[in-house]
């Protein structure tokens, strides 16, 4: 996943990409290994999650190196 990449990497805007990357797996975790089926409230807190992180990556120039560039390729 690119956002894993991109934290492993310590990317900019690295606390919202941990913080998105975190919810979504908890929900995620939860769905696969217990059987969980999310609430209205689950579902709403990790869609605003990730709009806080579009909100902050919608006008950054973030620039990667051409490893990360490549990880990220490869996992497309």
């Amino acid at each position: 996943m690119i956002v894993e990449i991109c934290v492993k990497h310590k990317v900019e805007y690295c606390p919202y990409l941990s913080e998105a990357q975190k919810r979504i797996r908890d929900i995620d975790n939860k769905v696969k290994h217990v059987g969980y089926s999310p609430t209205k409230l689950d579902c709403i807190n990790v869609m605003k999650c990730m709009q806080d992180l579009v909100s902050k990556l919608r006008d950054a120039e973030i620039k990667l190196g051409e490893e990360i560039r490549e990880e990220i390729f490869k996992a497309v």
